[in-house]
């Protein structure tokens, strides 16, 4: 298996590591997307297999340069070494003691980024982060020092396994609209801001009920919806043409906190990464990106 296809299928924070442009063999008359993916470590190396987690399409020039994830309570965290990796989720750059909260976990930290869960006390303490309580980012407090472990995805044994909307909100602490600080459009792999920054409190209740109300599709019903009918010889310049349709939005909520999602405007489909679900675009959210993704 290719690098990128692991990281993929346990899906990693970044979207730039996917390359849009590999697509597997067919299978039963439909193309399938699947892979399997190696984590964890136990002693020296260890892995934990999750297969046929789905392929999502993103741009392709892909870096790989991402920490190992581990697993807690059927979801997967990546613990993140260096301030300049957790500051653009609206963590901290200097974290300490004030930031930390009740007792989570204890991890073993083996070589360089491998972490796992421990069932005894260990150097390693996996803490709540006390400015935003939920399940999307705790601290690791190592040796003295403090770290961010931030929420990568949802696990699923299954390809076709959808999530509601407000699953994806919740588990970044976001209850109700008015949890919702800010909307802006940024780059695709996440850096910069490049459309305008939305604080409107009328614009942000309106897009949080709009999507709430988004029907959720898994993996093989969002293929079938998109990609069943066309020709076996032009699936690759398809899934790159949904690929280069993307626009990503960025959701702040009041505590600071920040998450991703993708929107392909023209297909009329919305990607949670947390959540590993398509969403489909109504004419009301179509409205709304009109009027606001500009």
């Amino acid at each position: 298996m290719k690098p990128e296809e692991i990281l993929d299928s346990v899906g990693k924070i970044e979207p730039r590591i996917v390359q849009a442009s590999q697509v597997t063999e067919k299978k039963n008359g439909k193309w399938q997307f699947r892979a399997l993916a190696v984590l964890g470590a136990l002693c020296l190396a260890a892995v934990l297999l999750f297969p046929n987690i789905f392929k999502k399409d993103q741009p392709s020039d892909a870096v790989i340069d991402e920490p190992v994830p581990f697993e807690l309570d059927g979801r997967l965290y990546q613990v993140l070494e260096e301030p300049s990796q957790w500051t653009k989720y609206g963590i901290p750059e200097i974290l300490s003691q004030g930031y930390a909260g009740e007792h989570r976990a204890w991890l073993n930290h083996e070589e360089g980024d491998v972490y796992s869960l421990s069932d005894t006390e260990t150097e390693t303490e996996m803490l709540e982060y006390a400015p935003c309580v939920c399940p999307a980012v705790y601290l690791v407090k190592e040796n003295g020092t403090f770290k961010a472990a931030v929420f990568c995805n949802d696990i699923h044994k299954q390809t076709n396994i959808s999530a509601p909307m407000a699953q994806q909100f919740e588990t970044w602490g976001i209850l109700s609209s008015d949890d919702i600080a800010e909307i802006a459009e940024t780059d695709w792999n996440r850096n910069s801001v490049t459309g305008a920054v939305i604080e409107d409190r009328e614009t942000l209740n309106e897009f949080y009920d709009l999507a709430m109300d988004l029907d959720p599709y898994g993996n093989d019903d969002f293929q079938a919806e998109v990609f069943d009918g066309i020709d076996e010889a032009q699936q690759a310049e398809a899934h790159n043409a949904f690929a280069d349709d993307l626009r990503t939005i960025r959701v702040r909520n009041s505590a600071g906190l920040c998450f991703w999602m993708d929107v392909h405007p023209s297909y009329g489909w919305i990607y949670g990464h947390g959540t590993m679900t398509y969403y489909r675009i109504n004419d009301d959210m179509a409205g709304w990106i009109q009027n606001n993704l500009k």
